[in-house]
């Protein structure tokens, strides 16, 4: 009787397993989803919601539970978690919040309620949580990062090289590009020129092909 049941147990984690896995294979790969109880607790995570929580200040995994920055900000997810409950009052269920980590990186997270699909679990798995809610994770500047890391370790450039070359990929001029750093036309045009030899080319085009050739500015794999 009992290696029945354990291996009951066992084909019932693996069709919640799968059906969890089938609702994050839904999101497209530049976002991270993690699922969460009502009380923030973490119930499963993709890898690249694993990898933005490793790159980013934002959010922090502590004994289980998914913490913000400040409590006013971990507060504020709990209530919008809270709402994703179908036996909430609000009503409007979920929403979205943006988190400034320590480091100054910047962490989107939206809410969405989370209906696991209507399969029989039976009493043996009632130890494990119920998904309340589905909380997608992105990270606007995290391309950007890896991108200005991939030039410093191609070609050597400075980080203010490096910020400016993924400007001048925009390809809408210096002084737009100095508009954007915040810093003055001179000042773009110095490190432009440090950037031509250090990467061997004469002008902005030959420079933008030879960064897209070498993957820059380009989804980059983790």
């Amino acid at each position: 009787m009992v290696p029945h049941v354990i291996r009951s147990v066992e084909i019932r984690c693996a069709l919640r397993k799968l059906e969890l896995e089938r609702e994050l294979g839904r999101l497209t790969s530049k976002s991270g989803v993690l699922l969460a109880d009502l009380k923030l607790g973490l119930i499963v995570a993709d890898d690249c919601a694993r990898q933005i929580i490793s790159d980013n200040s934002a959010l922090r995994i502590d004994r289980g539970e998914i913490v913000l920055p400040t409590a006013q900000d971990t507060n504020h997810l709990l209530r919008l978690t809270g709402s994703c409950c179908e036996q909430a009052t609000a009503s409007i269920r979920g929403g979205h919040i943006q988190v400034l980590g320590a480091d100054g990186t910047t962490l989107l997270i939206e809410v969405i309620p989370f209906s696991f699909p209507a399969v029989e679990l039976g009493p043996e798995l009632l130890r494990f949580p119920q998904p309340a809610a589905m909380l997608i994770l992105s990270d606007p500047m995290r391309q950007r990062r890896k991108s200005a890391l991939a030039l410093g370790e191609e070609f050597g450039l400075t980080p203010a090289e490096a910020a400016v070359a993924l400007e001048l990929m925009q390809a809408d001029g210096r002084a737009a590009a100095a508009t954007r750093l915040g810093a003055t036309l001179a000042t773009v045009r110095t490190h432009m020129m440090r950037i031509f030899e250090k990467v061997g080319v004469k002008n902005q085009a030959a420079l933008i092909r030879r960064m897209v050739t070498a993957g820059i500015g380009v989804e980059i794999p983790d």
